[in-house]
């Protein structure tokens, strides 16, 4: 009888001490406001709906002065195709630029990457 209590005491302790590792709520110390969900990121679909190729593609942070990397790499997004990027650093807002191969290009200025949420940005002619 006492073996048992022993054993479930000790499988009652393991538990609550294991409880908590397997949270998936990002409440440690995240830098990003507006989180929803415990997401820790922020989704944008560029639609292309123009009769271009996209062969480049920018998402910066609005206090960035330059546009940094493409996020393309060496894809491209064809006309009536689209393209899903994650931006991992989400609840700020950001600046999207993207360009054809002829020097056309699309902008977008202030755009809020709330966590958690998706933004479709829909490119036309």
């Amino acid at each position: 009888m006492r073996k048992r209590r022993l054993f479930w005491l000790l499988l009652l302790t393991a538990s609550l001490a294991l409880s908590g590792c397997f949270d998936d709520d990002d409440d440690g110390g995240s830098s990003g406001s507006g989180s929803s969900g415990g997401s820790s990121s922020h989704t944008l679909i560029v639609q292309n709906n123009s009769s271009h190729s996209v062969w480049y593609l920018y998402v910066s942070p609005v206090e960035d002065s330059t546009w940094g990397s493409d996020v393309l790499g060496s894809s491209t997004i064809p006309s009536g195709s689209s393209y899903t990027h994650t931006v991992g650093d989400c609840g700020r807002n950001y600046d999207l630029r993207a360009e054809d191969s002829s020097n056309g290009y699309w902008q977008s200025w202030n755009v809020s990457m709330s966590c958690g949420a998706t933004t479709e940005w829909v490119l036309n002619d």
